[in-house]
């Protein structure tokens, strides 16, 4: 407030008054001025010791990229002297100035787009790389219309390069674990055995990853047709050593013992895997093993001897009565190939198959694979039964097909849980 005294009367016409009240006004106008400018340089004082105490780099640049503020830590970051990058544009120092960053930045100072975030190379003074991150929105006026461009430029060199050898580490292991595949698949037995003597056949083999815990076996031994699915401890890497010591051993039983008789296969493989394995059935050891479904074809008279742990054998065969196909069941044990508390020898089912029966011995994958749907069940045997069923009156090669298609519409976008290994033979 500005107060003027006078003890005359009168002493000031009303121009002279006037004439007072707007210098008045001026002064005061011009002492809000003050104030508002020194608010506005102490604010400005506050944002600039932000920005040069900051550890990331920090710059403004108009709208066509040219920087017109950079704080000490970008100098640091990219080597340059504040003059020499107040001397420069944005763009020079992308080491790929390819057309997406500079669509973007227009778009961002046209305002299509409100924050540009991207990682790039960027060209230091000394002429080296460094990876950075930037965070760029615009500053506007008053009025609303862009008038910089703010950026916050962070250094992850170090995060890029332990990226890098993550990387490389992984695709050197992706390698060896793809070569392994190859040697497992090579000691796979070949399938031209069990082709030429029963044509309508199929073999479903769905590693969960690049190598398998599950593994199948076929051996011809004089006039029987040996064929077993099974399932490894784990899977992955672990299973698929398990899976090559199950084919090794299998090799010894049948093709140098002679062994032809279902359960006395796994009698002797569960004995095999223990010593291999140092299993004593001491506290706190390892319970690797496998569970196995193992059938003893005889291809002259079409007798079927069936052994199993944990895995069991389904039968498809016509009832002649309703014209339909029936699924019969043949249990297996419950217990594994490997160390056991109530060990017992394995029991063996013996059954005539007729022309037009088909068997299927299959590992616990399929069943166990979780579904898309709401509640992410599982398939289980009940359904997989179902599915068999549906697809039987097909060509074995068919239901190869429709089985794998009725897995993976159940799968949806879930996960493979576990390897898959399904085996059918029709007679």
């Amino acid at each position: 407030m500005l107060t003027i005294k006078n003890k005359k009367t009168d002493a000031f016409s009303e121009i002279d008054l006037k004439t007072i009240e707007n210098i008045a006004l001026f002064i005061s106008i011009a002492i809000d001025n003050a104030n508002a400018y020194e608010i506005i340089n102490f604010k400005e004082r506050q944002l600039s010791t932000i920005f040069e105490t900051a550890n990331e780099g920090i710059a403004l640049v108009d709208k066509k990229g040219n920087f017109t503020f950079v704080n000490k830590s970008l100098t640091r970051i990219t080597g340059y002297s504040q003059n020499e990058l107040l001397n420069l544009n944005y763009f020079n120092l992308l080491f790929d100035e390819n057309e997406i960053n500079r669509n973007n930045f227009e778009n961002l100072v046209k305002g299509k787009i409100e924050v540009i975030a991207a990682e790039n190379q960027y060209l230091r003074k000394d002429g080296t790389n460094i990876w950075g991150k930037i965070s760029a929105r615009c500053i506007k006026k008053e009025n609303g219309e862009i008038d910089k461009v703010v950026g916050i430029f962070t250094d992850i060199e170090e995060l890029k390069q332990s990226e890098f050898a993550t990387k490389l580490a992984n695709e050197k292991i992706t390698a060896s674990i793809s070569y392994a595949s190859r040697i497992q698949k090579a000691i796979l037995p070949r399938t031209e055995i069990l082709s030429a003597l029963f044509p309508e056949n199929f073999i479903i083999f769905m590693p969960r990853e690049i190598v398998s815990g599950d593994f199948y076996y076929i051996k011809q031994v004089n006039n029987f047709l040996i064929i077993a699915a099974a399932d490894c401890t784990g899977h992955g890497v672990p299973g698929a050593f398990m899976s090559v010591l199950g084919v090794a051993l299998l090799n010894e039983i049948v093709r140098k013992k002679d062994v032809t008789t279902a359960a006395e296969v796994l009698n002797q493989l569960r004995e095999y895997v223990k010593i291999a394995l140092k299993q004593t059935g001491d506290s706190g050891e390892q319970k690797d093993g496998m569970d196995i479904a193992l059938c003893v074809l005889n291809f002259e008279n079409l007798e079927i001897q069936f052994a199993g742990a944990f895995n069991p054998l389904w039968l498809v065969k016509l009832n002649k009565e309703s014209g339909q196909n029936d699924i019969i069941e043949y249990k297996a044990d419950k217990m594994p190939i490997g160390i056991y508390p109530k060990e017992k020898p394995f029991s063996q089912h013996e059954f005539q198959l007729q022309a037009g029966d088909q068997f299927y011995i299959f590992s616990d994958g399929y069943a166990s694979q979780s579904g898309c749907g709401e509640k992410g069940n599982k398939l289980k045997s009940k359904e997989m039964q179902k599915i068999i069923l549906r697809h039987s009156h097909e060509t074995m090669q068919q239901q190869a097909i429709s089985l794998v298609n009725e897995f993976e519409l159940w799968r949806g976008t879930m996960e493979q849980v576990d390897d898959v290994l399904v085996i059918g033979v029709k007679i």
